[in-house]
């Protein structure tokens, strides 16, 4: 796969822009929103938080993918109900990633958009019931973060070169999600009801019930749901599931701080007044002629 730039958009490497790589940790400032990639080349993960205001943050870590039986056809992956096929579980953090330079979007000699990659290419062996199967997968998180819109951070799953060891299962991805205030990590609760836009504390998840395969006009169904899951993998998790699919895909949730309507994971309504964001903070990030990209030192 190759990220396709528009025209308007001109590549920028950290050099370039006199910055450098601190053990692992990269943030990304504008005036609205901090976000920070840490995890090095392994476990990527993004913690992300209002600029002016760091006493709560959000984790998301890339997590696991797996295939998973719709027992209940119900289109997403249910907790405790939908069945795990065994030898295909792909263990994010065990993968080698590569973190691509930024790609700044400009028009009229404003940046409107920062985009860069986490991209990685590796064998993964699964079994069929015909024998141990290997094929070399990509699996690659594009990330966008849009400079007029609202205070998010859209990015593309995409997954190329799959192979399925059951032709009825979904493939299945997993994220870690954790809620930290004054840097004590807050697990969030977990409800029973699920939409295609969570939300957990100020922040939300959303993601659409399509996929687009194969660069064409064919549709995949996805679906979105959450649990919480004990033992070795602990952690309030969100799961989006995709229907069987041959060749490559391409799936674009968002992920950001916003008052919205959602199903709270924390059971909490959320109101105007408890948004970590107003339209007007972030227009002003919208005005800036370059945005502020400073690498610094951070520990886990």
């Amino acid at each position: 796969m190759v990220f396709l730039l528009v025209a308007s958009t001109s590549v920028v490497s950290s050099s370039a822009i006199g910055a450098e790589t601190q053990n692992g940790t990269t943030t990304l400032e504008t005036d609205a929103l901090i976000m920070e990639i840490r995890g090095d080349s392994n476990v990527p993960q993004f913690f992300f938080w209002e600029n002016a205001n760091d006493t709560t943050t959000y984790k998301f870590q890339l997590d696991q993918i797996f295939e998973a039986i719709d027992n209940n056809s119900n289109g997403i992956y249910d907790l405790g109900e939908d069945l795990k096929v065994p030898n295909t579980l792909i263990a994010l953090s065990s993968r080698t990633w590569d973190f691509s330079e930024f790609d700044l979007e400009i028009e009229n000699d404003v940046t409107t958009a920062i985009h860069f990659n986490l991209t990685s290419v590796e064998d993964h062996t699964n079994d069929n019931g015909n024998g141990p199967v290997t094929n070399e997968v990509m699996i690659q998180f594009r990330i966008h973060l849009y400079l007029d819109e609202e205070a998010s951070i859209k990015f593309d799953v995409v997954i190329d070169g799959y192979e399925f060891a059951e032709d009825e299962a979904m493939l299945v991805v997993a994220f870690k999600l954790i809620t930290t205030e004054n840097e004590n990590e807050v697990q969030a609760q977990v409800q029973n009801e699920v939409q295609n836009k969570l939300t957990f504390g100020d922040a939300y998840f959303e993601s659409k019930d399509t996929a687009d395969v194969n660069g064409t006009s064919e549709q995949l169904a996805v679906g979105l749901s959450y649990g919480l899951e004990e033992g070795n993998e602990a952690g309030n998790k969100i799961y989006l599931a995709y229907e069987h699919f041959d060749g490559s895909m391409v799936h674009d949730p968002i992920l950001g701080l916003s008052s919205v309507d959602g199903v709270p994971i924390d059971g909490a309504e959320d109101t105007e007044e408890s948004s970590l964001f107003s339209f007007g903070i972030f227009a002003t990030a919208a005005s800036l002629v370059v945005p502020y990209i400073v690498y610094k030192k951070k520990n886990n």
